[in-house]
């Protein structure tokens, strides 16, 4: 099997990390954690929607924060966390925001991460130098004396204008991310409003939230989403209900193959050929006939799209969403013809723009 680094820079996923951390847990609490990578992993990627799937978070009597209520150790929320990133200042904004929640019961609860670099240094040997995040991350929490509830929307275009009247705040304006400025907001949560008052509230325009390949999602939309993920009425991965337990532990191989079946079932179920991971057209494509390929199969889906639990903080979660930005090569576009540097779905930057526009 090829290295695993390779699928994930193409496929977004590590099936040979996911391994080693379900190996961890009993064989019957594999199914239920992978099934969340795998929801996350088609509402976020595959699909690009702006709203992430609901994250749940619990307290231990010390104030330890872990994403299951069994509260084991390989469940503690600091473990998900890559000191790496961003100096490790997400870490104190994280915990902030939680605890915030949690002292303040029924209490919206703000935390924005904006777009800009993963890393404030020049330290090469940092994995995340290099990578840059193309949009920004507002989550949004709540606590109901049981737990935190917590969503996270992608924030781009005019999602700033909506940000500055949500947080009351003022962007600084600037050719590229000011360090400073993403140093503070990702340590200081804002306490909101009721989360019923946020539901009704009137606000000055329908803003222009986030723009992906598939679909535009204004601010109306992404308000029916957040209410649905709160209120978990949502449905993230159909035919969940035929995932079967495994009665061996979960494979390197059987994973990867797991969320190729899942990438094919959204293409079947779509209509569509191929999908550029991360919904832009610099991103990576993949067709049905790649994972008929990598399946060995032919017009039949695999029987058990079965789905390591990530929890909406968790370092490289965004990093797996920007799998796009490295990925034009040189070639012929589709359209224009000429010979240049295209994208995923064929096409060359100025067609790629134009086809958006039209």
């Amino acid at each position: 099997m090829p290295t695993t680094g390779e699928y994930f820079k193409h496929y977004g996923f590590d099936p040979r990390a996911e391994s080693v951390r379900l190996g961890v847990l009993p064989l019957e609490e594999q199914t239920p954690v992978f099934k969340q990578n795998l929801r996350a992993y088609k509402n976020e990627v595959i699909a690009d929607k702006a709203v992430s799937i609901p994250y749940f978070y619990y307290f231990d009597n010390s104030g330890e924060v872990y994403t299951d209520s069994s509260l084991k150790p390989i469940f503690n929320l600091e473990l998900q966390i890559d000191n790496r990133e961003r100096g490790g200042l997400p870490l104190t904004g994280i915990n902030r925001a939680l605890h915030l929640a949690r002292d303040n019961p029924n209490y919206l609860i703000a935390l924005y991460s904006p777009e800009g670099p993963a890393v404030f240094d020049e330290d090469l040997n940092n994995p995340f130098s290099g990578i840059n995040y193309d949009y920004g991350q507002l989550y949004l929490m709540f606590y109901d004396e049981f737990y935190v509830n917590s969503v996270a929307i992608k924030i781009k275009n005019e999602g700033k204008n909506w940000l500055e009247e949500l947080l009351t705040v003022k962007f600084r304006e600037s050719e590229k991310p000011d360090i400073e400025e993403i140093k503070t907001y990702i340590q200081t949560p804002i306490r909101l409003m009721k989360v019923d008052d946020f539901f009704i509230k009137t606000w000055q325009k329908n803003y222009l939230i986030y723009r992906s390949e598939k679909e535009d999602y204004y601010l109306d939309k992404i308000i029916k989403a957040i209410k649905d993920n709160f209120l978990n009425t949502a449905n993230y991965l159909d035919g969940e209900n035929d995932i079967e337990s495994y009665q061996e532990k979960l494979s390197e191989k059987n994973i990867f193959r797991v969320y190729l079946s899942v990438i094919y079932r959204f293409l079947q179920e779509n209509g569509v050929y191929g999908v550029a991971l991360s919904g832009s057209c610099g991103g990576s494509m993949v067709t049905i006939d790649q994972v008929e390929l990598f399946l060995g199969i032919k017009n039949t889906l695999t029987n058990n799209p079965f789905p390591q639990i990530l929890s909406g903080f968790a370092t490289g979660l965004r990093a797996l969403f920007n799998i796009d930005v490295p990925s034009w090569i040189e070639g012929s576009c589709l359209i224009c013809g000429k010979r240049t540097l295209v994208g995923g779905c064929g096409y060359c930057k100025n067609c790629e723009q134009r086809e958006r526009r039209s």
